[in-house]
């Protein structure tokens, strides 16, 4: 998906940003295949074990708790999209901070003569701070 990128989107980008960015996407991807998905098909399956056991032993009561489903599975879904958005944040906190860190170590000597260590120490940590305040709204939506 980079390589099909126009030029003006890598003249947006900084060159510490782009590297952070796909190192974060390839861990990204690997806890997708890794736990998530086992973690899905294990949730799914305890939830049809539990609607089978349910329905055979009082079926009355479980068709009105299924009748609930889709407002729980709005619920879900809704917390979801919130949890999506607060994450994107979060991580696009950290890559900036990380871009930074990258630009300015792999340009340290130059930052040292003209005296910038300061400037890109407060840099570093006003992203640092935004990505901490993200987190923190994030845990305060999962309850944590």
């Amino acid at each position: 998906a980079i390589l099909r990128q126009d030029v003006p989107w890598f003249e947006k980008q900084t060159s510490g940003g782009l590297v952070h960015k796909l190192s974060e996407n390839v861990d990204i991807i690997q806890n997708g295949i890794g736990t998530k998905f086992g973690d899905f098909v294990q949730n799914i399956s305890g939830f049809l074990t539990g609607l089978i056991i349910a329905f055979a032993v009082g079926w009355k009561l479980s068709l009105v708790a299924f009748a609930m489903l889709p407002l729980v599975a709005i619920a879900f879904a809704l917390f979801g999209f919130l949890m999506k958005i607060l994450t994107l944040k979060e991580v696009a906190a950290y890559s900036r901070a990380g871009g930074i860190a990258n630009e300015v170590l792999s340009a340290i000597r130059t930052v040292v003569a003209f005296g910038g260590e300061e400037k890109e120490y407060n840099r570093y940590s006003s992203e640092l701070t935004t990505a901490q305040k993200q987190g923190v709204k994030k845990s305060m939506a999962v309850g944590g």
